[in-house]
């Protein structure tokens, strides 16, 4: 691993867990497009799931993305590795997204990020995506 994700893994890593905000709104940790390329870029051990539908996702998803439609991840979640850093996204907000990042937070996973603007802020950066 060269040394630049090393060091963006580690502070990935120790990045505090979210919490809830005074009010009761969950929160949920992010990540932008040019910082998942360059964990992609350095090969870090980074897994992103596609919570689109399939059909979407067989379009064009980000590289070595994992399809895990949002409607199936409460019988799927066991396929999204539980030590491993783990990117979500779709074409949907972050707070479609926010019941499935709590819900696999109380299913004892910590290291999960959503993908702020999801596939159109990859693709809008020029990013590829696979077919």
């Amino acid at each position: 691993m060269k040394p630049i994700a090393t060091v963006v893994l580690v502070l990935l890593c120790a990045a505090p867990l979210p919490a809830e905000a005074g009010h009761g709104t969950p929160t949920v940790q992010t990540m932008d497009a040019d910082g998942l390329k360059q964990l992609y870029d350095t090969r870090a051990p980074v897994v992103s799931i596609d919570l689109r539908p399939l059909a979407k996702y067989r379009k064009g998803h980000l590289p070595g993305a994992r399809s895990i439609p949002i409607g199936e991840i409460r019988d799927r979640f066991r396929e999204i590795p539980w030590m491993m850093l783990v990117v979500f996204y779709c074409d949907c907000s972050i707070m479609e997204v926010t019941p499935v990042y709590q819900s696999l937070r109380q299913h004892g996973y910590r290291r999960l990020f959503v993908l702020e603007g999801g596939v159109a802020a990859w693709t809008a950066r020029g990013y590829p995506l696979e077919r």
